[in-house]
């Protein structure tokens, strides 16, 4: 069945809204455990370093569930989510004074573009 194209951006813009709480609920949950865990010992680089975790965590889940028929929608903000963290890591963890965490965050990040291609086109051929 064709839908028309303001269907299809719609769509999109739900399934963006919706990653958008989960990333954000990811982010502050991972945040939120660190500070518990460490209270004062806590340090903001290591914060900046999990919430660029949560956001390519949930670009990895996105690349995971998008090639199913229900969720294909979700597929097309793989690469625009990992845009965001790409300016995560530009903006934010950069500036940070520890090398230990933007290394952390590069490796995830990294680690993370090169996972993704591999894991949507395994996905396609399952």
């Amino acid at each position: 069945m064709q839908e028309g194209w303001t269907l299809r951006a719609f769509r999109v813009a739900m399934a963006a809204a919706l990653v958008w709480l989960v990333a954000g609920l990811t982010a502050g949950s991972l945040t939120g455990a660190y500070h518990g865990l460490f209270a004062v010992a806590a340090g903001d680089p290591y914060c900046a370093t999990l919430r660029t975790l949560a956001v390519v965590g949930v670009a990895l889940l996105l690349a995971a569930i998008g090639t199913q028929a229900n969720f294909r929608d979700f597929a097309q903000l793989v690469y625009p989510l990992m845009l965001l963290g790409g300016y995560r890591l530009l903006s934010d963890d950069l500036r940070q004074d520890r090398k230990t965490t933007l290394f952390l965050s590069l490796l995830v990040y990294g680690a993370t573009l090169i996972a993704l291609p591999r894991l949507r086109r395994a996905r396609a051929n399952s």
